[in-house]
């Protein structure tokens, strides 16, 4: 499909972690509740793997993400599409500042 005709036909959930100021016992930082973004995004699935570890079946899916282009996110943060939470790999910027492509990992055992 061409990049300049990608439909972003589904919404998904951004999550931002975030460090709060309050820090616990040992004077570590506590985590506070991740910022949460929601924005229409084009999914495509590039592949996976079932792997078995200890007896347990383990899949693993290679999923690709296209957004509109924000300077904000990076490969911290996450990505949730119906109930999956996928963990962002690298991103690659599309165009000049028109979307972004973030490549993401998601394990479902």
């Amino acid at each position: 499909m061409p990049k300049d005709s990608i439909v972003l036909d589904r919404r998904v959930t951004l999550i931002q972690p975030t460090v709060s100021e309050v820090r616990d016992s040992l004077n570590n930082p506590k985590p506070a509740d991740p910022i949460e973004h929601e924005v229409w995004a084009n999914r495509e699935d590039t592949g996976g793997k079932e792997t078995v570890t200890t007896r347990l079946m383990v899949s693993q899916t290679n999923t690709v993400f296209t957004i509109r282009y924000r300077q904000d996110i990076d490969n911290t943060w996450s990505i949730v599409d119906r109930g999956v939470t996928f963990g962002i790999e690298f991103i690659l910027e599309v165009g000049r500042r028109l979307y972004l492509e973030i490549h993401t990992k998601s394990n479902k055992n």
